[in-house]
């Protein structure tokens, strides 16, 4: 996968978490050495009382894990830290360690090409792309329901799913669309279908990208049906789950929480309780509302 691909697979998955990736500076020898995380800063953040304060450091911790900013030196700095550190800050940087190595694991197995769509353009036979269209389709597919793949791939997956459904819309509007008709409505369909799984990793799967993104074309999902699953998603084991329910509630929402998800989930389990609560208060309210595309 070339590092344009790479980058723009990084920036499906900051799209799932409202993160922007920034560019490096330019000097006068060239494109300068982007910046790493400051260390000692996170190791201060994560060990501050405020939740709130830890919870953005994580934020700015994950937000560092892009192309640009050299992942595998990145990720060799964190589990420098990690070895530095004892009790508490040291289970909390093993958390963020962990992910960023999925990321970063994500990136050297170049299991998709995100370019297949636009190579489609070149497909004369219309039986042909139909056919490539729906072999990415079933792979996708197949991954974001593989148990055994690790939930930080099967979250991408879908979000390069999404990916393909903006090119696809992009291009449906276009006088003479080069792709066959019907590709958009059932790509979007499968997305959306990942909600009626009776797999909740696969339904927050769903939830997690179609809150993430209010204008997936010809979406009607209702709230109602997205935060229950998010709400849920707020228990599970892995940070990348924990933290991508809670930044798309709270978007969805335009409610804070003080929830940290580096934190043990004793410290944890007030606030979503209160999350559950507050949904018990608002859900007749709000439940019925769309989250309309174009």
């Amino acid at each position: 996968m070339s590092t344009g691909l790479i980058a723009r697979a990084a920036c499906l998955s900051c799209s799932l978490v409202a993160t922007v990736i920034t560019v490096a500076p330019i000097t006068e020898g060239g494109p300068a050495m982007a910046p790493i995380v400051d260390l000692d800063a996170l190791r201060r953040s994560l060990g501050s009382p405020d939740c709130r304060v830890r919870k953005e450091a994580v934020l700015e911790a994950w937000r560092n894990l892009v192309p640009e900013k050299e992942p595998t030196r990145y990720l060799k700095r964190l589990r420098q830290a990690v070895d530095e550190s004892q009790g508490d800050l040291r289970r909390r940087l093993a958390l963020i360690a962990r992910d960023a190595e999925e990321e970063a694991n994500l990136w050297e197995r170049r299991w998709t090409d995100l370019s297949f769509v636009e190579r489609l353009r070149g497909v004369r036979s219309r039986e042909e792309q139909a056919q490539r269209i729906d072999d990415a389709r079933r792979a996708y597919l197949a991954i974001i329901r593989d148990s055994k793949e690790s939930p930080t791939v099967r979250l991408i997956a879908a979000g390069e799913m999404l990916f393909t459904i903006d090119r696809f819309y992009q291009f449906s509007q276009e006088k003479a669309s080069p792709f066959p008709p019907g590709a958009l409505r059932t790509w979007t369909s499968d997305l959306l279908g990942l909600l009626k799984s009776s797999d909740p990793t696969v339904r927050l799967i769903g939830a997690i990208v179609a809150g993430a993104r209010p204008g997936i074309p010809g979406r009607t999902v209702r709230k109602g049906t997205i935060i229950p699953e998010l709400i849920a998603g707020l228990r599970q084991p892995e940070l990348t789950f924990r933290l991508r329910s809670q930044t798309t509630l709270e978007a969805l929402t335009a409610r804070d929480s003080c929830l940290d998800p580096t934190d043990p989930d004793p410290l944890r389990e007030p606030e979503i309780k209160a999350w559950e609560s507050w949904w018990s208060l608002e859900k007749k309210r709000i439940a019925r509302e769309k989250l309309g595309g174009p």
